[in-house]
């Protein structure tokens, strides 16, 4: 077992060659591992989270919990903070377009996707995918209370799967809206590890 650090000790390590980083495209990146990218004691050990990512002007950073940004010498700073304890985070970035409203119980809703490259992502897309984060919100809140994160957001995920990290959503797309995309978008809000389930959760042993 390696031995733990202190906060702010343990910058993430910068490894050769772009092997930390999957390059979907020439404009989008991802974690090549969404779980073990960064310095960690497995994914019982819950801790709190402030990410700090330098980019280009014109890039996006898709994280967890809380964002704040800032320009400085020609660079993009994206800060993301998630003061609840949590097991797992990940990250996407690039030329994103961003859509954001807030539900009927203002929680932030956020869906970043492509700048047209991978896909085309028309306004109408953006749309569902903000009335169905909604829809999930409102029904799985009626079960188990209300929502425990200060945002809800989603990202596009190339891979053919998605992954539901608390606050932060990867969301693989089907080519038409339609009864499954349904049910998975809202498995990923309730279970897959983004909130009031998979987030508080998990098997011991």
């Amino acid at each position: 077992m390696p031995s733990t650090f202190r906060s702010n000790e343990r910058p993430l390590p910068q490894y050769p060659n772009g092997l930390l980083l999957d390059l979907i495209s020439p404009t989008l990146f991802y974690p090549l591992d969404n779980t073990s990218w960064y310095p960690r004691h497995g994914y019982l050990q819950r801790a709190t989270f402030q990410l700090t990512f330098r980019s280009k002007p014109h890039e996006i950073v898709a994280g967890p919990g809380t964002c704040s940004e800032s320009n400085g010498n020609g660079e993009q700073i994206t800060h993301y903070s998630e003061e609840t304890p949590i097991a797992l985070v990940t990250f996407a970035g690039g030329e994103l377009r961003f859509a954001e409203r807030q539900s009927a119980k203002g929680v932030p809703l956020q869906y970043y996707s492509p700048n047209d490259r991978l896909q085309t992502t028309t306004t109408s897309y953006e749309n569902f995918v903000l009335d169905e984060l909604e829809n999930s919100l409102e029904y799985f809140g009626r079960l188990f209370g209300r929502y425990p994160y200060p945002v809800l957001r989603g990202v596009f995920h190339p891979r053919p799967f998605g992954q539901g990290f608390p606050t932060l959503l990867l969301l693989a797309r089907t080519t038409l809206p339609d009864q499954y995309q349904h049910a998975f978008i809202a498995h990923e809000v309730s279970g897959g590890a983004a909130s009031w389930v998979g987030g508080h959760t998990a098997i011991n042993g």
